[in-house]
């Protein structure tokens, strides 16, 4: 065993991910070690390059089979493997000109600040660090097929490594992965069958995929959609698929290889997470919104945590934490995330794919456009879904040849949140695709007159409680605010005309009600828990305050509830405390309520956020005694306020008061403190 080395950041895995961290870091001469099975990860090696060349390779082929090419079948898959060690090259010559120190190899943990490295040739080292970020990836998720042997079951890591071009070959998985395999095996002469779950590219618009559809079809390709299982006949060597009511529905037969193609599982098995007290589950390591784990000094990004699977994720999570750790005040804003499958033609989305209440999916035929009849293109063909009320883009899903790079301007539109209204003096040069836009505008303008009537009673249907519900809040902070200035208002006379009502016969029920409905008009409730310990005594007044308090969050919930739209939700969502809430209701509204979070913003968001009713109050009544104890405490101290004359201080409770304050104070440092490391 070599000797123990320190480094201040690790970096586990040499994807984009992390690769884009190590070389960040190094530039801000940060002392950075990275260790990884390979350099360049997925993406290199058995993800986007070899499949991209692929495509271009098979097309290549496909468009010049009457014609002489040096591209042929029995040369195929060296060209690719080609290409990948001359990019995992690239990759390393980076690590070398950025002088940052790595090991072939695999890390696991030992603790939450020390590694353990298997290097490839079998030699053990252990590392200590200050930081850690885990960028191992993922795996395709491999299911076996009875009576077909293993060697014949392939994966988007092995079947790069196959000799020849198979004659015969059926894919199970009806994803990204599935299509673009299909569509570069069928131009290479393979007959290829597709087996799929439910239906191909299902997370986009069917009239979007039909033409993707067709152009499999067109390449011979047999695609069987809705499939619940399949069973292997070795008699026949045949396939039965049967539908989701069990019924036999067809027979297929067998091939010469099976490439599964249903999904990818996080890299952490091998990782001992554990042993750094690291929470992960079988989606990935979870991660709070910055992209750090249970354990904040050590980040997962990329395909290792729950978020979706792309290498442009990954790349913009390293890029991310790089910020963060330069400045650490630097909160993370969720990004808007395009995708794109490099089918022929390929079809490219963001956003939104369907149709919702007030969205609407508009259609664009790009050929018809100038520009395609130019180059003879027919497969070009978009929805555009825009909120009808306000115009704003929110989702586009594009089929044609330059899907993949007209797509990045309407990421752009609804990362801005743009509108179409403001797009009406948008220019785009002739003869190009976009010309098309042109036709958009004026389709929505036309079909936003038209449907404005039936929107605006739709949306006064649809948010008619919300908007009950404010007017009922206006009119009660009106009449409130109206008749304290009727009182020419002040704190003193406030707190005169308060404590002669809350120590009348109905005091306590007036105390009760009050409270209870201050939250609409923010009122302090300090003042009132104050109150409440003078006027009616320390165990009184505890016990007044916890009930009335308790009515008073319910109230602010369900007004947070019910008043803040979907939008107020996701701006809520995106906020720092929505990971703690969500990930654990309970101890995360707990741990706010302790650590002195604002008392009605927090019920507002657990309400918006549509947090467990009981769980939320069961959290407040624990969270907030600390504070209400020490309130009343101090309130108590304060003897004969009702008459305002005569007032004196009971030092017992004073003493008290004071005492459990800075005990609740101190709580909330550390939580905070605790939150911080």
């Amino acid at each position: 065993m070599t000797p123990v080395k320190s480094y201040d950041y690790v970096v586990i895995g040499a994807g984009s991910g992390g690769l884009t961290v190590a070389v960040g870091l190094a530039k801000l001469s940060k002392n950075v070690f990275v260790v990884s099975e390979d350099i360049g990860g997925d993406c290199t090696h058995t993800g986007c390059i070899p499949s991209k060349r692929f495509l271009h390779l098979a097309h290549t082929y496909h468009s010049s089979k009457n014609s002489t090419s040096e591209i042929s079948k029995e040369n195929i898959f060296i060209k690719i493997r080609n290409t990948i060690h001359e990019i995992e090259h690239e990759d390393i010559n980076i690590l070398h000109s950025n002088n940052i120190p790595y090991v072939l190899g695999t890390a696991c943990f030992i603790s939450d600040h020390k590694l353990e490295l298997t290097q490839t040739f079998g030699k053990k080292q252990i590392i200590r660090f200050k930081h850690a970020i885990i960028s191992t990836g993922s795996s395709p998720n491999i299911i076996p097929i009875a009576g077909i042997p293993s060697e014949r079951i392939l994966t988007n890591e092995s079947v790069f490594d196959l000799e020849r071009i198979p004659k015969t070959l059926t894919i199970i998985g009806g994803g990204p992965i599935g299509v673009e395999m299909a569509t570069a095996f069928a131009k290479m002469d393979t007959k290829v069958r597709m087996i799929v779950r439910s239906a191909l590219l299902s997370n986009q618009p069917r009239r979007t995929t039909d033409i993707v559809t067709l152009s499999l079809q067109e390449l011979a390709v047999d695609i069987y959609e809705d499939i619940k299982s399949f069973l292997y006949n070795n008699h026949s060597q045949s396939f039965d698929l049967f539908n989701k009511q069990n019924e036999k529905i067809v027979s297929i037969p067998g091939s010469e290889y099976y490439l599964v193609a249903l999904g990818r599982n996080p890299n952490v098995k091998t990782l001992k997470l554990e042993h750094a007290g690291i929470v992960y589950d079988s989606d990935g390591i979870r991660t709070n919104n910055n992209l750090q784990t249970s354990k904040h000094h050590i980040f997962a990004i990329g395909d290792v945590t729950p978020e979706a699977k792309f290498t442009h994720l990954a790349n913009n999570h390293g890029r991310f934490v790089v910020s963060k750790i330069l400045l650490p005040w630097v909160q993370r804003k969720r990004a808007i995330l395009p995708a794109v499958t490099f089918s022929d033609p390929p079809i490219a989305s963001v956003g939104l794919n369907q149709e919702e209440t007030f969205i609407k999916g508009f259609e664009i035929d790009f050929s018809t456009s100038d520009r395609a009849k130019i180059e003879e293109q027919s497969k070009l063909f978009g929805i555009i879904f825009i909120h009808m009320l306000t115009g704003r883009i929110v989702g586009a899903s594009i089929v044609g040849n330059f899907s993949e790079h007209i797509i990045n301007f309407f990421t752009l539109a609804i990362q801005k949140k743009v509108s179409i209204f403001g797009l009406s003096n948008f220019m785009t040069p002739y003869p190009t695709y976009f010309n098309s836009f042109n036709n958009l505008y004026v389709h929505f303008l036309n079909e936003f007159k038209n449907s404005l009537k039936h929107n605006i009673y739709t949306f006064l249907k649809f948010h008619s409680m919300r908007i009950i519900a404010i007017i009922l809040w206006v009119i009660i902070a009106v009449f409130l605010l109206q008749y304290l200035q009727s009182l020419d208002y002040n704190l003193t006379l406030l707190a005169r005309n308060l404590a002669q009502l809350f120590t009348s016969k109905a005091g306590a029920i007036y105390f009760i009600l009050i409270y209870s409905l201050r939250a609409t008009i923010s009122f302090s409730a300090t003042v009132l828990t104050l109150l409440a310990g003078s006027l009616y005594g320390f165990w009184k007044g505890l016990f007044l305050t916890v009930i009335a308090s308790n009515l008073s969050s319910t109230v602010a919930y369900f007004l947070g509830k019910t008043i803040f739209s979907s939008e107020s939700k996701d701006r809520a969502k995106e906020s720092h405390i929505h990971g703690s809430i969500r990930k654990n209701a309970f101890e995360g509204i707990l741990i706010f309520r302790l650590a002195g979070f604002p008392y009605d913003l927090l019920s507002y968001i657990s309400g918006a956020l549509r947090i467990p009713f009981w769980k939320f109050i069961a959290a407040t009544a624990i969270g907030s005694l600390p504070g209400s104890v020490a309130i009343v405490s101090i309130g108590a101290s304060v003897k004969n306020i009702e008459n305002f004359e005569n007032i004196r201080i009971d030092p017992r409770f004073l003493g008290l008061g004071i005492l459990l304050a800075a005990v609740s104070i101190g709580i909330s440092l550390y939580i905070k403190s605790k939150k911080r490391n």
